[in-house]
């Protein structure tokens, strides 16, 4: 006997004993799911969430997270006092305002001006109130800067500048930095017209009090600008933390959606699974397969929570994954239950069952388990999270499925063979014997039946039609032609769209059209510029008197400068603008502490360099300093992230102990590293997945089949995203991720049921694969598509994208299960001659003096009578 049958042998027999044991104390096994499930959910009482963007959706202890911390070290916060965009450590506390002129496509018109001013003192004028009573408006919360609150985009509603518009002296060289016009039109250098002002408000959070204020501020701003309704304008608003706080305000309302997914997969599992008489049918067997899924829901929720694993947004889309994956598992069973040898006793049917459909549940449900397990070490946040609620669910479901299901079937079989009825379990008559006694034919048609005796009555039309037809579409032979010529055309869309994928999140995707932020985040987008500060820190002590250090120092920023994304024309250089401005002689050949001492006097009368110069206790030396450049309009993932990663090439190109910083490094981080971090921890799955199906399945075309169908899979769901409008990002790497253990579940089924299939050649076999697994793969898959359809409702990028790409998983999953893998394996399938089979299992025993049957005749091989 070969590896693969002694392994077939030990597992068929491991499963058998397993099967026997449920079939004798089932109740036992459905008591056992309930309580571990039950136990484990009370801790959902001490379940925790996280919602902070950042931390959910970068990676975690990433290279910008730990400059951040240490120009936070250095730099003193600075907001209540010398407010200055290029000194912020962080992006800031703000509200954010769009003023768009409702009639024209220029703002730039002078009528406009008494509105804006309108609206600018109704935003000043919203107030909160503190802790201690005292009520606070946006005047005594503003961040400040020589006394007077900060307003980006202020200076536009001022008569200075309107004065300066119409004598044509706003001049285009001096709109630079962070934009406060849309789509300004210069002519003769001139600035002539603009479709839009963008005003920022900023807060002070030099304080934990004055932060906390801020926070209630913002949402007050929120809700006051919710009722702002102008004559001459349309306006859009946002603040700080607008797209965490809408992301998951979405998530939350979504997760409504599965109760109604729930319901609609148990009315589907129980048309289904109606089939046959008031006796075989297995409605309320249909019904009871949908809830080990529900179990394990549960049960996940409360293990998580009971280890202090923080619940992210993205868990929310946990339940309708599990649906589908326990639903697949419950058809699986029941198919291998249709084939069992009828008559037999129920011990001996449940053991059966077990012993031909154990080792496909079981490979799916590992596979998938190892695919999420590997997801849990991704440098993402919301990825590990929900990796870990969805691995432990996985595991669940599956005990659940071979405890609490498998010990329903039991019941199911002992009510079949006692000729109970299926509602009421009160004894029937046959239809004979009830028209023997008379019996009317209400009586005749609701209250009479027989257990089945062959696969062809026992099931329902659902679980029919896929084996009828697929076996005729697969075995013709101008039909593989056709299905080999469609693979080829889906391998080709599916390499063109990999090869342009986009990488990273799009923020403005991540909220749903009909939210304030939506709107605010599109006409950003699409009317002003995103130009950001790039500072380099110095983080240590330097002699900046020291002719060297200057012209190091220099070079950096000329090199910097040379980088096509970098605005060459404007600095923030406080050591060479005090150069330039003649504030020191470098001549003068001083020493460093009367350097210092001249640096403290020029950056007094400076302000704007106040923030970026760090001295010591005694101003004898500079122990750190910050030097600023401005970047051109950059607005797609691509370009920012090179951008990030090419400053961090110059800083360490630099003869200066140098770290390049920028707020916006912090979500650009996702763009350099989802890729790379998709491709191990895809790698990792794939590698465990290879490794199980080696073990439950040694046999080397199957291996290298089910792994070609995986990579398969995975590449058409890489393409396909592209052509569905999806970026590769934190979140649809869950998704990617979640592929790879479904792109097993259906070709591990087929293969399975090939390699334990009697048949003369491999066309015989490939039919009787279909025929056990054709139909479970096809109502598994609908099953799946139901426990989703719903999601084309939401509002939340996280459940429409996971719509998105769990249909493209199963469409691609049932192709090629069902029509690619098939032919393929009628081509180049392992051989298999019927003694092969008997090897593995043993001859069958008669039962009763006659041979257990198949349907048409065929003996059923893989069947082992128990003493």
């Amino acid at each position: 006997m070969t590896f693969y049958r002694i392994v077939e042998q030990k597992v068929a027999g491991a499963f058998i004993t397993y099967g026997r044991f449920i079939a004798r104390w089932p109740w036992f096994a459905i008591f056992f799911s309930v309580m571990l499930n039950g136990i484990l959910g009370i801790n959902i009482y001490w379940l925790s969430h996280d919602t902070n963007l950042e931390r959910l959706y970068n990676p975690t202890n990433s290279e910008a997270e730990r400059n951040r911390a240490e120009a936070k070290r250095i730099f003193p916060e600075a907001s209540g006092t010398n407010f200055e965009h290029h000194s912020l450590n962080d992006l800031g506390l703000y509200g954010e305002i769009i003023i768009r002129p409702k009639s024209s496509k220029n703002i730039l018109n002078k009528t406009y001006i008494g509105e804006m001013r309108k609206l600018f003192a109704t935003i000043n004028n919203i107030s909160v109130t503190g802790d201690d009573g005292e009520v606070h408006n946006y005047e005594s919360l503003c961040a400040r800067r020589n006394g007077a609150c900060i307003v980006d985009g202020l200076y536009l509603i001022t008569d200075a500048f309107w004065r300066k518009l119409e004598s044509r002296q706003i001049k285009e060289d001096i709109m630079f930095g962070i934009s406060t016009l849309g789509e300004p039109v210069f002519i003769n250098n001139s600035l002539v017209s603009a479709t839009g002002i963008k005003m920022q408000y900023n807060l002070r959070q030099d304080t934990p009090a004055y932060k906390s204020l801020a926070r209630r501020w913002e949402k007050q701003y929120l809700a006051s600008m919710a009722q702002v309704t102008l004559d001459d304008f349309d306006i859009a608003y946002s603040m700080s933390d607008s797209l965490s706080q809408e992301l998951n305000d979405n998530t939350r309302g979504d997760v409504a959606l599965f109760s109604v997914t729930f319901s609609l997969m148990i009315t589907y599992a129980s048309i289904v699974a109606v089939g046959g008489n008031w006796v075989s049918q297995r409605g309320n067997l249909g019904r009871a397969g949908v809830l080990p899924a529900g179990l394990a829901i549960l049960g996940s929720f409360g293990f998580c929570s009971a280890v202090g694993v923080d619940f992210v947004n993205m868990v929310g889309i946990m339940p309708f994954l599990i649906l589908g994956i326990g639903v697949d598992d419950m058809y699986i069973l029941m198919s291998s239950l249709a084939d069992a040898p009828f008559g037999a006793s129920v011990e001996d049917r449940i053991s059966f069952t077990l012993q031909t459909s154990g080792v496909a549940i079981t490979i799916t449900s590992v596979t998938d388990f190892i695919a999420f397990m590997a997801g849990t070490l991704s440098v993402f946040k919301s990825v590990r999270n929900f990796c870990l609620y969805t691995g432990v669910a996985v595991a669940l479901c599956y005990i659940n499925v071979i405890t609490f299901f498998l010990a329903c079937m039991v019941l199911h079989e002992r009510r079949v063979t006692q000729n109970r009825h299926c509602l009421t379990c009160i004894p029937l008559m046959t239809g004979e014997e009830s028209r023997k006694a008379n019996k009317s034919k209400t009586h005749l048609y609701c209250c009479t039946g027989r257990p089945a005796t062959s696969r062809e009555e026992y099931e329902s039309v659902f679980e029919k039609l896929p084996r009828l037809f697929l076996p005729k579409t697969v075995l013709f032979k101008p039909a593989k032609i056709g299905i080999l010529f469609t693979y080829l055309i889906y391998l080709a869309i599916s390499i063109w769209g990999a090869s342009n994928l986009e990488e990273g999140l799009k923020l403005k995707n991540l909220v749903s059209p009909d939210s304030y932020y939506h709107r605010f985040s599109q006409w950003n987008y699409q009317y002003f510029d995103l130009k950001m500060l790039v500072t380099f820190i110095v983080p240590k002590h330097y002699d900046y008197s020291n002719q060297r250090t200057y012209d190091s120092l220099q070079s950096l920023m000329s090199s910097v400068k040379t980088d096509h994304k970098i605005d060459h024309q404007y600095e923030i250089n406080w050591l060479k603008t005090m150069h330039d401005t003649g504030f020191y002689d470098q001549k003068a050949n001083i020493s460093e502490v009367a350097f210092v001492k001249s640096v403290h006097r020029f950056v007094n009368t400076y302000k704007a360099f106040e923030n970026d110069v760090v001295f010591d206790e005694k101003i004898e030396k500079i122990i750190a300093a910050k030097f600023h450049l401005f970047t051109r309009n950059i607005k797609t993932s691509q370009e920012q992230g090179g951008l990030m990663v090419r400053m961090r090439n110059f800083a360490s190109d630099s003869e200066l102990n140098v770290f390049a910083f920028s707020p916006w490094f912090i979500y650009f981080e996702q763009f350099v590293a989802v890729l790379p971090n998709t491709l191990q921890t895809v790698g990792v799955a794939i590698v465990a997945v290879f490794i199980i199906t080696c073990l439950f399945m040694p046999n080397p075309k199957i291996i290298l089949f089910v792994t070609m169908t995986m990579a398969s899979i995975i590449l058409g769901l890489i393409g396909f995203m592209h052509h569905w409008g999806l970026s590769l990002s934190s979140i649809t790497m869950i998704h990617v991720i979640m592929s790879v253990g479904f792109s097993v579940d259906f070709s591990a089924h087929i293969c399975h049921a090939f390699v334990t299939a009697d048949g003369t050649d491999r066309n015989a076999r490939v039919n009787t694969a279909i025929v056990r697994a054709g139909g479970p793969i096809f109502n598994g898959a609908f099953t799946s598509i139901i426990g989703v359809v719903m999601l084309v409702f939401s509002k939340s990028y996280v459940f429409v994208s996971f719509f998105k790409v769990m249909t493209l998983v199963i469409v691609f999953g049932v192709f090629h299960a069902v029509l690619v893998l098939p032919v393929v394996l009628s081509l180049f399938g392992p051989d298999r001659s019927l003694n092969t089979v008997q090897e593995v299992y043993g001859e069958h025993n008669p039962q009763n003096g006659h041979e257990i049957k198949m349907k048409d005749g065929e003996v059923n091989h893989a069947y082992q009578m128990g003493n």
